[in-house]
């Protein structure tokens, strides 16, 4: 069934009815953002992004990755498709059949020409909302941005950066972005 035409807001049951057309769909504050499906080099850079996290949770059993699509669902009129979440096993709760309900420890969003405004702006405010760890990684410039702990910190292509909720995880952002 196609998605009705209606007027916001939009909410997260609206993305239930919409076509399985490859498009990413998300709601944010009640409003409908769709989005192409995204590049073989976003989708290249995100599966070793969850190849290094999940070789790290084997010897580290600290929850679980997941990679898009799937819906974390805020409330009713925030509903998005990270890139790649980590649940801990303390929030493994938020886990349902079809989507997370509620916030998972931490997202990333991989940037694109199509996303970067609202990955920086208005995904990132609604991370922030919720208390959540952020990364946002640029594969044109080789960089990461991370909100983690209350603070902002900018990685270049030759750093090494860690995250507060996987104690001891180390990501090489030369090796992940030569694995390219």
């Amino acid at each position: 069934m196609p998605l009705a035409v209606k007027r916001e807001p939009f909410t997260y049951h609206d993305l239930e009815h919409a076509p399985d057309d490859g498009k990413i769909r998300e709601v944010i504050h009640g409003e409908l953002y769709v989005t192409a499906a995204p590049s073989t080099r976003h989708q290249r850079l995100v599966t070793e992004l969850v190849f290094l996290i999940r070789t790290f949770l084997q010897t580290h059993p600290l929850g679980v990755v997941i990679v898009s699509p799937v819906e974390v669902v805020f409330s009713e009129q925030d509903a998005v498709q990270p890139d790649v979440v980590f649940i801990s096993h303390a929030r493994r709760a938020i886990i349902a059949e079809k989507r997370l309900m509620g916030p998972p420890d931490w997202v990333i969003e991989v940037l694109s020409a199509s996303t970067r405004e609202r990955d920086l702006d208005l995904k990132r405010k609604l991370y922030a909302a919720h208390g959540l760890v952020y990364w946002a990684l640029d594969p044109e410039a080789n960089t990461l941005i991370a909100w983690d702990e209350g603070g902002e910190r900018r990685y270049g292509a030759r750093d090494e950066a860690g995250v507060s909720v996987l104690p001891g995880f180390r990501l090489h952002l030369a090796g992940l972005f030569e694995a390219l």
